[in-house]
């Protein structure tokens, strides 16, 4: 009987932290979503374009894959399409998907209403 309680315990930890890895990337990446976007429409400090438009595909790629509809809870996340010329080589995700598929998908995918 106690193996058998061991073999439950040992399941829901491991249940529990196959969970809480997940939400530690869901919430990271809305952490870092906040952060860009406060960066990209704050004006007391100016951002370099570069900068801008890696922020800006920083903020649709977490839109896009990590984080839910409904989440963003009416915050403005279009700051338009990222301008590739501006951002040069640096990649906004790892596996190269093209800057305005990650645009428009998470625009669709967050539009409020429309």
């Amino acid at each position: 009987m106690m193996f058998f309680r061991m073999g439950i315990g040992s399941m829901l930890t491991a249940l529990s932290l196959w969970y809480l890895a997940g939400a530690r990337d869901f919430f990271h990446a809305l952490e870092e979503t906040r952060m860009a976007n406060g960066m990209i429409t704050q004006k007391e400090v100016p951002v370099a374009p570069q900068l801008r438009e890696y922020l800006k595909g920083r903020v649709y790629w977490n839109a896009a894959v990590w984080i839910p509809k409904g989440w963003l809870f009416g915050a403005n996340i279009d700051h338009g399409p990222i301008d590739e010329k501006v951002l040069g080589d640096v990649g906004i995700a790892k596996d190269g998907t093209p800057a305005l598929d990650v645009y428009l998908h998470a625009i669709k995918k967050h539009q409020s209403g429309k």
